[in-house]
């Protein structure tokens, strides 16, 4: 379980690993292997005897990295690169998913199998 912050939520779309993609930004530090899983956002109240907000929020799409030279190569031969988690995620909104999973093209798969 990992637990982050809402960093971005915008109408437009976000440039992501080369591709312009509706998400969400979330501050976390996220690592390899999650990709595809689920992000839920929850909010506790304050007040007594009051229900507290658990919602999926999306899937995780990835994390957002920085890559930087790791040494200087002073022969001008290859750099070794070092890739460090910039502490950003991107999260595929839930409405996102509704659209995908009952939109026309798995829509006449599912027909076209029953």
């Amino acid at each position: 379980m990992r637990f982050g912050r809402i960093a971005l939520v915008t109408g437009e779309p976000i440039s992501w690993e080369g591709t312009k993609m509706n998400l969400y930004l979330m501050e976390s530090a996220s690592s390899g292997g999650t990709s595809r899983s689920p992000v839920f956002l929850y909010r506790g109240s304050l007040q007594p005897n009051a229900y507290a907000l658990f919602k999926l929020a999306g899937v995780m799409t990835g994390q957002s990295a920085t890559v930087r030279p790791a040494v200087s190569v002073p022969d001008g031969g290859a750099i070794p690169a070092s890739v460090s988690n910039a502490g950003i995620a991107g999260i595929v909104p839930c409405h996102r998913l509704y659209e995908i999973l009952f939109g026309p093209e798995l829509e006449a798969l599912r027909t076209k199998n029953q």
